[in-house]
């Protein structure tokens, strides 16, 4: 049998109402979703490309440092950077965003000293922690919101250690293994500091 297309009736005539509805609600939701799709694809062009832009640790090419606004540190190839990039320029901006959704690659202290963590710092609450670079104070200046911000977290950070080593001293004591608590003890020295 040979069917005629250039006679055949595509007409919706004969085709129950609830077919014809589910077919042009598809339709939009097809057409809503590539639409979406070009949006997306139109606001990743628009951004400038972070790939090969920046790295967060100092590595050949990468050998500029720079700062964004929140404080975090990633390096740039060339000092053009600064002019293909000016500081208020929306795409710098939008690339600094971009920097600052992803962690750092490296803390910027430790509670322990170990390479290449260094240099002792001590918070206002006498908890020492150690930092990498001699430009520390240059970096985050005594009293500044990101000195705060850190000294915050290594007094957490401490402070969480503190009371984890203290829970598993009394488990200790209890069944018999040791008498005194020495975590436990500078655990309640550091609060009654607080």
């Amino acid at each position: 049998m040979i069917i005629n297309i250039w006679k055949a009736d595509f007409s919706f005539k004969e085709m129950p109402f609830a077919t014809f509805r589910f077919l042009s609600f598809s339709i939009c939701v097809l057409i809503q979703s590539l639409l979406a799709l070009l949006i997306l694809i139109l606001l990743l062009n628009i951004l400038p490309s972070s790939e090969h832009l920046y790295s967060l640790s100092r590595s050949y090419p990468y050998e500029y440092k720079m700062k964004t606004q929140k404080g975090v540190s990633y390096y740039v190839e060339s000092t053009k950077f600064e002019q293909k990039y000016p500081a208020n320029n929306p795409d710098r901006v939008r690339f600094e965003d971009r920097v600052n959704f992803f962690p750092s690659s490296e803390p910027v202290y430790s509670v322990s000293r170990s390479y290449p963590y260094e240099y002792k710092f001590t918070t206002q609450k006498g908890v020492n922690y150690y930092v990498r670079s001699t430009k520390f104070e240059q970096d985050y200046p005594l009293n500044s919101p990101e000195r705060i911000k850190i000294e915050e977290r290594v007094e957490r950070d401490y402070y969480s250690v503190l009371a984890q080593n203290c829970r598993f001293e009394l488990q200790r004591q209890q069944w018999g293994f040791i008498r005194e608590t020495p975590h436990c003890d500078l655990l309640q020295k550091f609060q009654s500091a607080a």
